[in-house]
């Protein structure tokens, strides 16, 4: 990456770890959990030299409690 292309750019600095936190201060502490899924098919039907059909999906979650 060139500097030109970092000119444009952007960036911001986080709130502070506590700011990040969920309830705090409890028996158990913050609880958060991320769930990430990939799923992805191809179908090739016919055999050799015959085109193929992919297709790809990918969701993430996050919870805080």
């Amino acid at each position: 990456m060139h500097t030109l292309d970092l000119s444009s750019e952007s960036a911001e600095l986080l709130p502070q770890r506590e700011a990040l936190g969920g309830w705090g201060g409890g028996l158990i502490g913050d609880i958060n959990t991320v769930t990430a899924v990939n799923l992805a098919i191809a179908v090739n039907v016919g055999g050799f030299g015959s085109d193929a059909t992919a297709v790809a999906n990918q969701w993430v979650g996050a919870n805080q409690f």
